[in-house]
């Protein structure tokens, strides 16, 4: 007898026998907390079933506060050119993080369009945030795959029976 997988994203059943799940992946793609809401209505639109943000203390992600990154923009859709930006790594990741206010806002957004709201999370007080908000899952990037602190933390805190642990591609 084989043993069926299924795990669950809020009520949400995912895994052998179940239809195909969809996360819009929003990380580290939007600039700013309206685009975050803008790409919560086109994941819905698109049909998706749940999105994925990213929540890091900037503060407390880099070692080198003046870490400058080179990235690429569309700068004519129409003709596709493009323009090569550089800034502070924190700068941009500054942009990413939301106010307490704004991550509920977003999550009652997602609330609102039917669709699961969950994060990638980098510290104990993204944790806290997370489980506050009620997030359908909580996401360790790989690259902390062996940041047990953090893991324990959450294994510890997260309420077994309601939130799922997704590390890289493993979910315990």
């Amino acid at each position: 007898m084989q043993l069926q997988k299924v795990i669950r994203f809020g009520e949400t059943p995912v895994g052998d026998g179940q239809p195909c799940f969809i996360v819009f992946e929003a990380g580290a793609t939007h600039n700013g907390f309206e685009n975050a809401l803008r790409l919560v209505d086109h994941a819905a639109q698109a049909g998706a079933d749940a999105i994925k943000f990213q929540k890091f203390d900037p503060y407390q992600l880099f070692a080198d506060m003046d870490l400058v990154f080179p990235y690429t923009v569309l700068k004519n859709r129409e003709t596709g050119e493009t323009e090569v930006v550089q800034e502070k790594h924190l700068d941009q990741r500054k942009r990413m993080d939301f106010s307490h206010e704004e991550w509920r806002a977003l999550k009652k957004h997602c609330d609102k369009r039917g669709i699961l709201f969950f994060a990638t999370v980098g510290d104990i007080e993204a944790v806290d945030l997370m489980v506050e908000l009620g997030a359908s899952c909580l996401k360790v990037c790989s690259g902390d795959i062996n940041h047990f602190p953090l893991i324990e933390y959450i294994c510890r805190t997260v309420p077994q029976a309601s939130l799922q642990l997704d590390i890289g591609s493993a979910t315990l």
